[in-house]
């Protein structure tokens, strides 16, 4: 299912020190040696307050925005991600372009 671009999702949850990083670093090497893409990011116990934390590092990682990146710059990358995997970018660019950059007077968007 994997190779055919049909995307998964895995959440691995656990006690510390369980073995949950080197669980998912395994599993990261097998599917990346297979040729599929895999995203990964962990919730930090200081992020449990900031919305769609997990999901905002999740979309800049595939979309390869940075930190930092001008709006001109994540609108391109957000636009050609979107674009590569058939998405209508009229219809879904703005609203995740606010998950990843929330206007400054927007008091419940995410915060870096």
């Amino acid at each position: 299912a994997l190779k055919q671009s049909k995307g998964r999702v895995v959440s691995v949850m656990g006690e510390p020190g369980v073995g949950k990083s080197r669980l998912s670093a395994e599993f990261r090497r097998i599917v990346e040696g297979e040729g599929v893409r895999c995203l990964y990011d962990a919730c930090m116990s200081y992020t449990t307050k900031i919305p769609y934390y997990l999901f905002r590092h999740l979309l800049m990682r595939w979309a390869d925005i940075e930190d930092g990146d001008p709006a001109s710059a994540v609108e391109l990358k957000l636009k050609t991600a979107l674009s590569h995997i058939g998405i209508d970018t009229d219809e879904w660019e703005m609203y995740l372009r606010h998950v990843i950059a929330p206007s400054a007077d927007d008091p419940n968007g995410p915060r870096t």
